[in-house]
């Protein structure tokens, strides 16, 4: 049985790997989707790939800023074909169609379900523990350095009322 898969490279370089099924793949953010692609520029239902037994075929769904294969910008509704190597960009993303050998193959299908997009929901919760983390190294950052003049200060302090006196 022929399995190919899809690689999706986000604009922060992030790579996730997803496999083909005979029957396609609806690409798009919706929750429906077979592949998920969190970005608001790309549609809820943006495009689809169809396999008709020997080629891979790309559709785009009257998605609103467009599907491309290489440079060329897809006419909505309409088949094209799709071949290994030719980069599919859909709003700030890219999938590569990668064609598996058959004992690739085999252990993809196995490991589907730990390969999957990120829904929007997961991607918005990373996003702000980091910037939770990134505060608080900040706040570190300040706070140590301002203690340590203090305890500086107050050290100076006392040796000068010791002498003083």
């Amino acid at each position: 049985m022929r399995q190919d898969r899809v690689t999706v490279v986000e604009p922060n370089g992030v790579q996730r790997t997803r496999p083909l099924t005979p029957r396609g793949m609806m690409i798009g953010r919706g929750g429906g989707c077979d592949l998920i692609v969190a970005y608001s520029s790309v549609s809820r239902n943006h495009a689809r790939v169809t396999f008709d037994g020997k080629a891979y075929y790309v559709t785009d769904l009257g998605s609103a800023n467009g599907t491309y294969l290489g440079d060329t910008r897809l006419m909505p509704n309409e088949s094209t074909p799709w071949t290994f190597g030719q980069p599919l960009h859909i709003g700030q993303v890219t999938i590569h169609l990668q064609q598996l050998e058959p004992e690739v193959a085999s252990a993809t299908v196995a490991d589907a379900e730990a390969t999957r997009m990120w829904t929007a929901e997961e991607m918005e919760t990373v996003s702000k523990a980091t910037k939770k983390r990134n505060w608080v190294a900040i706040a570190l950052w300040i706070a140590i350095p301002v203690v340590l003049v203090v305890i500086a200060l107050l050290v100076v302090l006392f040796l000068l009322v010791l002498n003083g006196a």
